[in-house]
């Protein structure tokens, strides 16, 4: 197929190839990342299956060090979410901090057992 959203000839997946070789392009500014090349990275890994572990989903017993982890990890969130109780004035601000909080809480969690692309920490 020719033509494809990036121009050029497409995978057989139907993901269109790269359009830079190079993530870190001398033509941006030093320190710059070309998001473009980088969302078709993701695209491209995304259409190709390879961008989760196949256990991602699924449970994931944590082991007695995790556990511990995990504990003193929860205990922090709890001691904050006391504070911001305390010191926050009540309104829709404080409701969203108290949420995101209970989320990174549980993203803590996730961090603790897997890799970034889901595999289980040993």
């Amino acid at each position: 197929m020719t033509g494809g959203p990036g121009g050029g000839n497409e995978h057989e997946t139907g993901v269109p190839p790269m359009v830079h070789s190079n993530i870190n392009d001398k033509s941006l500014p030093e320190g710059r990342i070309d998001w473009d090349l980088r969302a078709a990275n993701i695209r491209e890994r995304f259409y190709r299956g390879d961008t989760m572990h196949p256990s991602t989903f699924g449970y994931l017993a944590p082991t007695e060090d995790q556990k511990a982890v995990m504990s003193k990890m929860r205990e922090a969130a709890s001691a904050y979410a006391d504070d911001i109780e305390e010191f926050v004035p009540s309104g829709p601000d404080k409701t969203y901090l108290l949420r995101k909080l209970r989320e990174v809480a549980m993203w803590v969690n996730v961090a603790l057992t897997r890799q970034p692309d889901g595999a289980p920490r040993e």
